[in-house]
């Protein structure tokens, strides 16, 4: 039996800066914040951690960055799909003509 993978949840851009904002501005714990924003605290952490890395304050992939590896990473595996399959149609092919 295939164990399944719990889904996490979506969080849409404007609530994660939108928390973001909070923990900056308002001086509340960030545990606080992410209780009234229905995330974890780790997770909130996260998005302040990516909202430093899109502002240029931290090193590291922006999240436009993540979101084109992420479609290159998709077109790679369709691409190397392909690629199996003219080899299979090749060798296939080859077969035949001998």
């Amino acid at each position: 039996m295939k164990e399944r993978k719990r889904k996490r949840p979506t969080y849409d851009p404007e609530l994660r800066a939108k928390a973001v904002a909070m923990v900056r501005s308002s001086g509340q714990k960030q545990q606080d914040i992410a209780q009234a924003m229905g995330c974890s605290t780790r997770q909130l952490r996260r998005w302040m951690k990516q909202s430093d890395i899109d502002a240029g304050k931290r090193p590291g992939l922006t999240t436009k960055e993540q979101q084109e590896m992420a479609r290159l990473r998709r077109a790679n595996v369709l691409l190397l799909e392909r690629i199996r399959l003219m080899e299979e149609a090749r060798d296939f092919f080859a077969r035949e003509t001998r």
